[in-house]
């Protein structure tokens, strides 16, 4: 090997070795810079951004964004400065969730929410997961599920694994409240789950579960759907209708609400 042979490889291995480096050093970085948002460390997050830190980067374990980790833990602040940065607010954080899905079922903060989508997150959440306004719904958060349909949430989606609607889910934690602002927005009365249940059926079954439990009843669902004309006689796939249900549980209040 002649010298410049050798000098050329030499450069290329301090080159390579350089690049290894330097993709450690920022991904320790990034690691850092998510650890400091999941804890509101802002200081922190501020100077390393100042260092060029990506934050739309990746942290190794666990798998997650600074924006992600920033709602995981219900930090305000840092989710401000990241999204000024220039974080994108639909990219996968922890446990592949989107900064929205996570803020609305673990934090819950609506702040976060609302700033999250006026920064362009999507209303509707990743494909992967339950969207967000289901689980506003199952939340009884109303004026965030206002926010979501306003901003073009979807009203008629379905939760992944039981095809339920959100009418379906406030008509099962018995938001009445909710259950009309969705109806306002073109929810569907006689939308069936994957085994059969409208929303009225679901409101029925509710009601049952309430008796059973000894907890206090109320038919104010019950009655808002039969106004909007729910159907009581739609079948799931035992071949239960809601008046058949009802005849059931023999309750004469809930009979007389449905026929």
């Amino acid at each position: 090997m002649c010298d410049s042979e050798a000098t050329m490889l030499a450069n290329t291995i301090s080159l390579a070795v350089a690049l290894t480096v330097a993709h450690r050093q920022n991904s320790t970085q990034i690691d850092e810079l998510v650890k400091a948002s999941g804890l509101g460390r802002t200081d922190e997050i501020r100077r390393l951004l100042k260092l060029g830190v990506d934050p739309n980067g990746v942290a190794r374990n666990p798998v997650d964004t600074p924006l992600g980790a920033a709602a995981w833990g219900d930090q305000l602040e840092a989710v401000q400065i990241l999204i000024a940065a220039g974080a994108t607010p639909n990219k996968a954080g922890r446990n592949e969730r989107s900064p929205l899905g996570i803020t609305i079922e673990r934090s819950r903060n609506d702040v976060i929410a609302r700033l999250l989508i006026k920064n362009g997150a999507n209303p509707n959440g990743l494909p992967e997961f339950d969207p967000p306004l289901m689980m506003a719904v199952a939340t009884g958060r109303l004026d965030l599920c206002k926010f979501l349909l306003k901003t073009g949430a979807t009203v008629n989606t379905e939760e992944r694994k039981s095809g339920a609607s959100p009418l379906q889910v406030a008509a099962g934690h018995d938001s009445t409240e909710i259950a009309k602002v969705l109806l306002a927005n073109g929810a569907k009365l006689e939308h069936q789950d994957k085994r059969g249940n409208t929303p009225l059926m679901q409101a029925v079954i509710h009601y049952e579960n309430l008796a059973s439990d000894g907890k206090p009843k109320t038919l104010s669902i019950i009655r808002l759907l039969i106004h909007e004309g729910a159907s009581t006689s739609t079948k799931n796939e035992n071949g239960d209708s809601p008046l058949g249900l009802a005849t059931k549980i023999g309750d004469p209040t809930l009979t007389s609400a449905l026929g």
